[in-house]
């Protein structure tokens, strides 16, 4: 083989920096960069006899060294070393490079919350002399001059007050502010915006309103304006009724009055100090405070769900009164009349010789973990074990549709789909994920009409059925593959399907998620010994359920648990090994994170479990004696959720465990390194043995290890990051934008000092 010269090279490396760049993983300038270092040495490299470049240990070492010499920030000479990494990967795939990789560690490229262009010291001295101004002057009377009206003095003191004491920061703020309605301000201390969108598209289902903390001085505020605000009479009480005129929301008056007015108060305000009126104009407001408030230790993740840079579920209104006003504590009136939801892949079991068929398909497919050290040859014979079971190839099948059922045909078609991607190149997870969205919907949508039938409403229709199974963005992705295979192999017709189409996409609104309390949740543990659980799996679903809500693991991960994945000593760790991605394998320090009575009571089910398989490390976790092989997670799972339904009156599944675990890391890491914004706070969830010590200790010995922390690190500190790995997320984006439910009343605890 001829070796490929550097110009070469240069092409590939050219085309492989604007993939990288159109997909948001590394500017352009970052990898021409550290390629050209690289090209440097490639120069001086030897090249073997199937033409690869043999990039050896020293040049390697002398690269490192040049980065860490080139750049001054770790930040940066972390993403120097991670790009030159990509490079190396790409050329030897490409088989033109023989070389060893740079030790670095994982992480997760960090967005900037906020920039200092155009920020001034002048500017945040004098943005930090009006929020003073405001908090001590919560009754400030317009001057004598003033010629624009009380209410606009009232509007301006109010919105000046929610960007610079509440750090309520959404784009488009005055809009949102003057589209406000009755029931958005029906909890005092709190409102509820939008955190994109217009407040018309919360009305349509289109988006969620969110909730903010607004701050005592702010809370007088508003009360002082909604005194002078004129609206016409009306006898009735509408609780969608505006709180504002609506020429308010016009950019006529905004441009006319408002902007004209708010540099007059910003004259009266600076009045007497050495601060200048023009130098905080009203664009530069929401900047200016988001610059403060991250100057004011409010968390950076907690800045962008202020700024809206980062979209975040809200917990229910239900879960909000139950767990933090104390309101609505009562469960479900007759829990006994309740059934667990039957999975529809059990389904199959009613549907004869094709379902049956369907059943070890689907055995066979759960077989596929991505721990397994040769997946490429288990990952063949599983592919040779599906091939049997269906017993046709693709043109087989294309040639004689008529031989089978509906069902029968599509269940051959959804093997040979699984061969084709155990084939393929996708990673476990990847085929794992895919084939779980079309088996969840597989009953009833896929059971009634050959795949070689449906035209383009039917598919539309069909796959909104099975995302609602799901309930995932990978199931239309999964659809669109399985489509794209059966049209290729002749399974199917080609179609235009409107894959774009509404029923289709993904709501914008961040639906709330209900969240479960450290009491409830011991309650719910109570409850299972309801007559609907089966006698024998009672203890091991209780400990399932601690795994759930102690340690936010996923119930595929709890159910597919070994023995051996559980070490007692030196201390108590479970380590995640069968899970959804290579970011979710991971350890877990028990006596850091799960309350005493909780370790005690898994420790001993463990113990238990050693004893009935005689030592048997293999053997799984949670399982019986008779039972031996792990139970079906999702069987599993609903059991879990009619006991938490049963107990509180909310749509609960077992993944809201997760979530719940998720929400009050949070409070206890901001309990852990913060503790003076929770004096004062009487609420009972604050008093459960989570957000006590020894726990708090242990969380901080996780974020800091054994030393005492830094000046600054506390309120920088990596809690979120450190959230991100107990998931087993890839990104802290995802954590914070699905599971971490609580930022509103984190805010609320460090803004107003612990008042809620």
């Amino acid at each position: 083989m001829n070796p490929r010269n550097l110009d070469q090279l240069d092409s590939i490396i050219e085309v492989y920096a604007r993939q990288l760049d159109c997909q948001g993983k590394r500017s352009l300038g970052t990898v021409r960069s550290v390629w050209s270092c690289l090209r440097e040495k490639l120069e001086q490299c030897v090249i073997d006899r199937a033409g690869r470049y043999i990039l050896s240990d020293e040049q390697l070492t002398d690269l490192v060294k040049a980065f860490d010499q080139r750049y001054s920030s770790r930040a940066h000479q972390w993403l120097a070393k991670h790009t030159l990494n990509l490079i190396l990967f790409k050329l030897e795939k490409e088989e033109v490079i023989e070389t060893k990789y740079v030790k670095v560690p994982h992480q997760v490229p960090r967005t900037l919350v906020a920039t200092l262009d155009g920020i001034t010291p002048t500017m945040l001295a004098g943005a930090r002399h009006i929020r003073r101004f405001l908090k001590n002057n919560r009754t400030l009377e317009p001057p004598g001059d003033w010629r624009w009206g009380i209410e606009v003095w009232k509007c301006l003191l109010f919105y000046t007050s929610v960007v610079l004491d509440s750090f309520i920061l959404l784009p488009s703020l005055t809009q949102r502010l003057f589209s406000l309605q009755r029931e958005d301000l029906k909890e005092r201390d709190w409102i509820l915006l939008p955190q994109r969108g217009r407040r018309e598209e919360v009305d349509q289902g289109l988006r969620t309103l969110i909730r903010f903390s607004l701050t005592p001085s702010t809370t007088q505020h508003l009360k002082n304006l909604l005194r002078v605000v004129k609206l016409p009479k009306t006898r009735e009480r509408n609780t969608r009724r505006r709180l504002f005129p609506d020429d308010w929301r016009t950019r006529k008056w905004r441009n006319r009055i408002l902007r004209p007015a708010w540099e007059e108060f910003m004259t009266q305000l600076m009045r007497n100090t050495p601060f200048q009126a023009a130098e905080i104009s009203m664009d530069s407001l929401v900047h200016v405070g988001t610059v403060l408030a991250l100057t004011e230790n409010l968390p950076p993740f907690a800045v962008a769900v202020h700024t809206a840079q980062t979209l975040v579920s809200p917990m229910t209104e239900a879960s909000f009164n139950r767990l933090f006003l104390l309101k609505d504590w009562q469960g479900i009136e007759n829990p006994r009349s309740q059934r667990p939801r039957v999975n529809p892949r059990q389904l199959a079991s009613s549907y004869g010789s094709d379902g049956e068929l369907f059943q070890q398909i689907e055995l066979a497919r759960q077989g596929l973990h991505r721990e397994e050290p040769d997946a490429r040859n288990i990952r063949r014979e599983m592919a040779c074990h599906i091939g049997q079971l269906v017993g046709v190839t693709e043109r087989e099948l294309a040639t004689r549709p008529g031989d089978f059922t509906s069902l029968g045909y599509n269940t051959r078609c959804y093997g040979l789909w699984l061969i084709h991607l155990l084939m393929g190149k996708d990673d476990n997870g990847t085929v794992s994920t895919r084939a779980s969205a079309i088996a969840a919907g597989f009953f009833p949508y896929c059971a009634e009409m050959p795949f070689h039938s449906w035209d383009k409403a039917d598919w539309v229709s069909n796959v909104a059925g099975a995302m609602e199974e799901h309930a995932t963005s990978h199931a239309k992705a999964s659809f669109c593959r399985l489509d794209d295979f059966l049209v290729e192999v002749g399974l199917a017709p080609k179609l235009d399907i409107p894959w774009q189409a509404k029923a289709l996409t993904k709501p914008l609104a961040q639906q709330p998620v209900p969240l479960v309390g450290p009491e409830e949740f011991d309650a719910a543990l109570s409850a299972t010994c309801s007559s609907v659980i089966p006698v024998e799996i009672r203890r091991l679903l209780r400990v399932k359920m601690i795994l759930g809500f102690s340690l936010g693991l996923r119930s595929m991960e709890a159910t597919n648990m070994k023995l051996k994945q559980f070490v007692v000593y030196p201390e108590p760790v479970i380590e995640i090994r069968v899970t959804k991605t290579a970011a979710g394998i991971r350890n877990l320090h028990l006596s850091k994170l799960m309350p005493v009575h909780h370790l005690k009571e898994v420790r001993e089910f463990y113990e238990h479990r050693l004893r009935e398989t005689c030592g048997n490390l293999e053997a799984p976790l949670l399982a019986t004696p008779t039972h031996p092989e792990p139970y079906d997670s999702s069987y599993l799972a609903s059991l879990a959720g009619l006991v938490l339904r049963e107990v509180i009156a909310e749509p609960f599944c077992f993944h809201h465990l997760r979530h719940s675990f998720a929400s009050w890391f949070l409070l206890r890491w901001l309990k852990a390194v913060k503790p003076c914004v929770f004096d004062g706070v009487k609420i009972p969830l604050f008093e459960h043995k989570i957000f006590h010590e020894p726990l708090l200790s242990g969380l901080r010995q996780l974020l800091f290890g054994l030393r005492e922390p830094k000046i600054g690190e506390v309120a920088f500190s990596h809690g979120l990051v450190a959230l991100c790995r107990l998931l087993g997320h890839s990104s802290p984006a995802t954590t914070l934008s699905s599971y971490c439910h609580t930022v509103d009343v984190l805010s609320s605890l460090i803004l107003r000092k612990g008042i809620i």
